[in-house]
């Protein structure tokens, strides 16, 4: 059986987020949330967009093949990991590949400066409920504020 090569992530029960420049994802089901370091940030994005991490990695490892084996055996080791977490899930059909130049070009200055793809995990109740009284989580996404969500004052 051949590994999958498209992903993506595992909605409802995966939330995630930019916070001041920091990728955070947090898994609704095993409570641990987690970030994203090196290189993990923008693979994350482009999986986000394309859901191809085969293709991800061909633009990485062309863009420096002096290092295309470490390129590509920490990333596919990341995205096993992802997967593990159950943060991402194999899927049957792949994203547009249309307006990603720019997310391309961040894949390509990524594997020059290249630092593995790193993902951090955090079972911290005390990081949890800090997110919680910081965030509300609803349909239109998270992390909505609390000041925007009209619950101050109540």
């Amino acid at each position: 059986m051949k590994a999958p090569t498209l992903f993506k992530v595992n909605e409802p029960n995966v939330i995630y987020e930019i916070v001041d420049g920091e990728t955070i994802l947090l898994n609704l089901n095993s409570g641990y949330f987690f970030n994203l370091e090196g290189s993990g940030e923008i693979v994350w994005q482009y999986i986000l967009e394309t859901g191809n991490v085969k293709k991800a990695i061909q633009i990485m490892t062309s863009a420096n093949r002096k290092i295309r084996e470490m390129i590509s055996s920490s990333v596919t080791e990341f995205v096993a990991l992802l997967v593990n977490e159950k943060l991402l899930v194999p899927s049957d059909t792949v994203e547009s590949s249309h307006g990603l130049q720019e997310t391309e070009e961040k894949l390509k200055a990524s594997a020059q400066n290249f630092s593995p793809p790193k993902m951090n995990k955090y079972a911290d109740n005390q990081n949890v409920l800090f997110f919680s009284a910081s965030y509300f989580i609803e349909e239109k996404g998270w992390p909505e504020s609390i000041e925007n969500t009209g619950l101050i004052g109540v």
